[in-house]
């Protein structure tokens, strides 16, 4: 397995089983509860060419004939995830989105901005008002491709792509002087329609916003740059704090305030909690909170020192893996100021 962790037995009787494809990146997690012969799909995850995170499928009532095949029937929520570099700063799913914003070259958070629902983008209003124009036309609840939208999918992506842009640029900021020269190019009543088009995919944007407003709250993190409260900055509990977590040495958490169900899953700088697995998920590796150790070896090798899983810093120590690749061995940890 190529140092790889391949299968962990918990002190509650759980084991799980992880996957990796030829990369060492972890792809699937499978679990056994304590006292049951089946495994269980727990999650899936996919990457970019850059080793990045793209998604996270969770699995519900994904249960095994007893091999890991087969499974019969199940649930699973997909996330998303967006990057600025090695900065993990959007997540969007069916639970909603949020966006982190960080300090200035750091991995320490500042804002969490989130929404229950995303905002429509131009094209997708538009298609949109089209494909319930269909349904009612033909008096049906059938969901489907409406004809422009299979129309679009059937473009070349060059040609989406630049639609999709003119459609941004028509309902933006200045996009009255882009919808002037559209309609002067066109005859009166292609004029109009386009017009009256605009019109509505400017107001469902409008209502959605108002549907669904940002929130935003303010992180509090101690001296390593690890969140401990999250406190609101608008609406009916502004100024409260709605979030708090106390940790273990290694980054477990010990006692967690969570009474909104925010699941806030920054922990150590850089590192994501999955809550499917337990484990913190840190740009390259995973990391294991109650081992203090990643669950695979350190992709730079023996550069970052003989100890290839282990996390660099000592509990409280203002060093930690931002980015999980540890430090040559020759660096001198105590030139380092605290950050």
């Amino acid at each position: 397995a190529f140092g790889n962790r391949v299968q962990a037995l918990h002190a509650d009787g759980r084991a799980q089983r992880l996957r990796y494809d030829a990369l060492h990146q972890l792809r699937e997690v499978w679990q056994r509860e304590a006292g049951t012969a089946g495994w269980q799909r727990v999650a899936c995850y996919r990457y970019d060419p850059f080793g990045r995170r793209l998604a996270k499928t969770v699995f519900g009532n994904t249960h095994s004939d007893g091999s890991e095949q087969g499974a019969a029937s199940h649930t699973a929520i997909t996330t998303y995830a967006g990057w600025d570099g090695d900065r993990l700063v959007h997540n969007e799913g069916p639970q909603g989105l949020q966006h982190v914003l960080y300090e200035p070259g750091s991995f320490a958070p500042l804002l969490r901005l989130e929404r229950e629902q995303a905002i429509p983008t131009a094209l997708q209003a538009m298609l949109s008002m089209e494909e319930d124009q269909a349904r009612m036309r033909l008096n049906s609840q059938e969901s489907g491709l409406s004809p422009a939208a299979a129309m679009f999918a059937g473009l070349p992506r060059a040609q989406r792509e630049l639609l999709e842009g003119a459609l941004h640029d028509a309902i933006g900021p200045n996009g009255n002087a882009l919808q002037a020269r559209l309609q002067a190019s066109l005859p009166k009543e292609a004029g109009a329609l386009l017009a009256a088009g605009l019109q509505s995919v400017r107001q469902q944007q409008q209502a959605a916003t108002q549907a669904h407003p940002t929130r935003i709250r303010h992180f509090l993190c101690d001296h390593l740059g690890t969140p401990i409260a999250l406190v609101d900055a608008n609406g009916s509990q502004a100024g409260l704090v709605t979030w708090a977590a106390t940790y273990h040495a290694w980054g477990a958490v010990r006692e967690e305030y969570d009474p909104h169900d925010i699941n806030q899953p920054i922990r150590f700088q850089g590192q994501q909690l999955d809550a499917e697995t337990g484990l913190h998920y840190n740009r390259f590796r995973y990391y294991d909170p109650m081992l203090g150790q990643y669950v695979t070896q350190d992709p730079i090798g023996l550069m970052g020192g003989s100890h290839s899983y282990g996390n660099l810093s000592k509990p409280g120590h203002s060093l930690v893996h931002r980015q999980d690749l540890s430090r040559p061995p020759h660096h001198d940890l105590s030139s380092q100021r605290l950050e």
